[in-house]
């Protein structure tokens, strides 16, 4: 028995398992970690934390691994290399950026926290933590817990995604170099996808006091970027800098679709198409972005249905798009004339169809 499988009594209320079906299904889960781990990684800890901490918290990673594997079959955490949990997130971040040869930044936009992030490599991923969430999951405070424990299965999920890209699209979204209009705008397909991914099928009753959090930050992000872009585009009219304007734009405009990922996947899972909040709804309108949004939610459904059969980096292009008119809804239409020359329109103030 699952423990969400409750049975009911006559007058419907449900039935909490017994001790010993809880005892049972416990074991069954430890029997499987042991048979059939999700991963084969080391799991490394930069803390104060005791021995005994440590190996409470690898338990408790493969604990939750198996649990999503019994929710989606599907999923495959193979391409996972290792995971580090670090009391300086950034140093962490740091270190992952010396493995993988670049830099690896956490998001610095107003309202976006990082305690977690997947770093992708041609051989594998890494997971980088705060330890803070290693904290959590051993943790008796409830909110607690279920913030670490959420995170957690939100980015294990993320390797899922990164292990069927990697395989159906042959490394070559890490290896492409991106030309024209698609070095602006498959980065933001590829986020908001993720995301969209991550929460859709991590999902469950720990996460449910994220939703109202996902939609203020989607709203806030929204708002930031128009006043920050227009503000941006006022003083190019002084300056003529593209080189301030459009990687700000870029930014902004990245973090709406990361931001808008988070809240389509959570309703993806919970049934939800509109908006429910009126600030939200309100936000969207005043932008120009009620279109985006219920197009993104199609599309990524669609994408969701056929990600086995996908093929290459192409598989986003309608996402691609759909962005590209985003970016011309908050003032700035790119347009490619050649592969290395892409012109910015300033200022432009209607989705380009």
């Amino acid at each position: 028995m699952e423990p969400h499988d409750l049975e009911t009594d006559r007058d419907g209320t449900p039935t909490p398992p017994s001790d010993e079906e809880l005892e049972a299904f416990t074991l069954g889960l430890q029997q499987e970690i042991l048979a059939n781990p999700p991963f084969r990684c080391g799991i490394s800890f930069h803390w104060n934390g005791s021995q005994d901490d440590a190996e409470q918290v690898s338990f408790h990673v493969q604990l939750q691994a198996v649990l999503l594997r019994r929710e989606s079959p599907w999923l495959d955490f193979s391409s996972l290399k290792s995971i580090v949990f670090h009391a300086d997130y950034e140093q962490g971040l740091r270190d992952a950026s010396v493995r993988a040869g670049r830099d690896i930044v956490p998001t610095r936009e107003p309202g976006g926290l990082s305690v977690a992030m997947l770093v992708h490599a041609a051989d594998g991923c890494e997971l980088v933590a705060d330890a803070g969430l290693a904290r959590g999951l051993l943790s008796q405070g409830t909110a607690h817990s279920d913030v670490s424990v959420s995170t957690l299965r939100h980015e294990l999920c993320h390797v899922d995604d990164f292990q069927r890209k990697s395989r159906l699209w042959n490394n070559e979204w890490l290896k492409e170099r991106l030309q024209g209009l698609r070095q602006t705008f498959f980065p933001m397909a590829e986020s908001l996808w993720s995301e969209y991914y991550a929460n859709r099928v991590s999902d469950g009753p720990l996460a449910d006091a994220y939703l109202t959090g996902e939609e203020d930050m989607l709203a806030g992000a929204i708002r930031d970027a128009a006043q920050e872009i227009g503000e941006a585009i006022l003083a190019y009219r002084f300056s003529h800098d593209m080189g301030v304007l459009a990687p700000l734009a870029r930014r902004k405009v990245s973090f709406v679709a990361q931001s808008m990922g988070y809240v389509l996947g959570r309703y993806a899972a919970r049934g939800l198409s509109a908006p429910r909040v009126a600030q939200l709804r309100e936000t969207l309108q005043t932008a120009g972005l009620e279109d985006a949004f219920t197009r993104s939610r199609a599309e990524l459904d669609r994408l969701f249905q056929s990600r086995a059969s996908w093929t290459s980096t192409e598989d986003l292009a309608e996402l691609e798009r759909i962005w590209f008119r985003v970016m011309s809804a908050f003032g700035l239409r790119f347009e490619e004339i050649s592969p290395d020359r892409v012109y910015v329109h300033v200022p432009f103030s209607q989705p380009c169809e």
